[in-house]
């Protein structure tokens, strides 16, 4: 084949005359056809210079297209394809390395995630779907769990005492947790994480002790709508309380003359073991998330100086009921016409022993704990004996009529007829004597 461009010499070429009829142009090989312009009216003439270049053109097209060997198109040919090859080469292998490198990378992030290897698993399995219903499932039942666990829960109860004067406290104790939280401490027995969140005050109770004044008492103090449990507005958090519930008794100067009792109210939501000598009360579920505690009643235990009087009062009341059980049982004998039999030391202190519990109202065992106390009081020493001394030398019998200032008389009976419970001073004796101070118990209230 020739150069690019160059017409061999033996090629014939033949140009037709444009001013000619004829309107073809011939060359050996291919024939290549100019058309000459129409010659109808309108048509513009062919410009030769176009016509000639047009011509050269198409000369050259068919001398690449015929001037080539089969030698030289089989080599064309496989070089294009290796050209081809190599292009599909190259873009293969760089989808190759993105795809083994996505691999790499998702097997990564699978195989270090545990649950979406978990996933990845069920997916092959063919069980993706059933776990994923199973876990719906189980979602279900936990919220259904966690909203009955957390539910809002109240309680009561119904606090008496004695005495009925006494001031009471009582103070909201309040500590909360999330809900995991909770579940994890309560259903399972977990560790518990519950945070302190402050103490306040029971607006109720500080009303209805604002309403006393002067002796006024109530026979009870009923408390309702107390929290248990209750579950924060946006169910995140979970707040259980607790109660302290202090009773006390103080004298006009504002001294305590009874003992304080003190109780920690809890519920099976929430427990804290009470402080030292504190009793613990507990709320009891009854019906519809409604708890209510049981209070058995609290007997403050007055100071010595106070069971003093108290003692003196008991003692004189159990030795007129033996003189009085003792005269009946005699006057009966007498009107039957039998012999009377005095009882036995055993028989007396069976029926003392019995009317001293029915007297006071106090258990044996507590009465004589009391009696203990009193005896070893250091700070008046002198408080057993003046206690003893008043029911043995008062008279159950004893009466008395007094004058008042007015001119008016009245009549005492019994104990107090006896200048050694509440008598006056003797007028006789310095006025300012310690001995002389009155009775022993005149400025002592019965508890109410």
């Amino acid at each position: 084949m020739g150069a690019l461009g160059v017409v061999p010499k033996d090629a014939e070429i033949a140009v037709a005359d444009v001013d000619s009829g004829s309107s073809e142009a011939t060359m050996a090989g291919p024939k290549v056809k100019l058309k000459k312009g129409g010659g109808g009216e309108g048509t513009p003439p062919i410009d030769p210079a176009v016509a000639n270049a047009q011509t050269a053109d198409a000369m050259i097209q068919a001398v690449l297209a015929t001037d080539r060997t089969a030698e030289e198109v089989a080599l064309a040919k496989e070089h294009e394809q290796a050209q081809l090859r190599q292009r599909w080469s190259i873009g293969a292998l760089v989808t190759l390395v993105l795809v083994v490198g996505a691999g790499a990378a998702g097997s990564y992030v699978v195989l270090g995630d545990e649950v979406m290897r978990e996933q990845w698993a069920l997916f092959w399995e063919g069980k993706l779907k059933e776990e994923a219903d199973k876990k719906c499932q189980a979602d279900c039942e936990r919220k259904q769990k966690e909203d009955l666990a957390t539910m809002n829960r109240y309680g009561e109860i119904n606090l008496f005492y004695s005495p009925r004067d006494a001031k009471v406290k009582v103070t909201k104790v309040i500590y909360k947790e999330t809900i995991p939280e909770f579940m994890e401490r309560y259903e399972r027995g977990g560790e518990d994480k519950r945070q302190p969140g402050g103490e306040e005050p029971l607006k109720q109770v500080e009303e209805v002790m604002g309403k006393l004044k002067g002796n006024s008492y109530f026979e009870n103090l009923p408390l309702h709508d107390l929290g248990v449990l209750e579950r924060s507005e946006d169910n995140t958090t979970v707040f259980t309380y607790e109660y302290k519930v202090e009773i006390t008794h103080t004298d006009e100067q504002g001294k305590n003359d009874y003992k304080p009792r003190s109780y920690l109210l809890h519920s099976q939501f929430s427990y804290h073991p009470p402080p030292a000598g504190w009793t613990p009360l507990r709320f009891q579920e009854v019906a519809g998330n409604q708890f209510v505690a049981p209070f058995n009643g609290c007997n403050l235990i007055p100071e010595p100086t106070v069971f003093k009087c108290m003692y003196a009062e008991t003692m004189y009341k159990v030795k007129c009921e033996v003189e009085r059980a003792r005269k009946a049982a005699k006057d009966l004998a007498k009107e039957e016409k039998k012999e009377w039999k005095d009882w036995t030391p055993e028989e007396e202190a069976t029926f003392r022993a019995n009317s001293l519990m029915e007297t006071s109202g106090v258990a044996p065992e507590e009465w004589q704990q009391r009696v203990d106390e009193l005896k070893g009081y250091t700070q008046v020493p002198e408080a057993w004996t003046q206690a003893q001394e008043i029911p043995e030398k008062c008279e159950c019998d004893a009466e008395v009529e007094i004058k008042s200032p007015d001119g008016s008389k009245e009549t005492k009976t019994g104990l107090d007829a006896c200048d050694l419970w509440k008598g006056p001073p003797d007028p006789s004796k310095p006025p300012k004597d310690p001995k002389n101070l009155g009775g022993y118990c005149k400025s002592w209230k019965k508890p109410l």
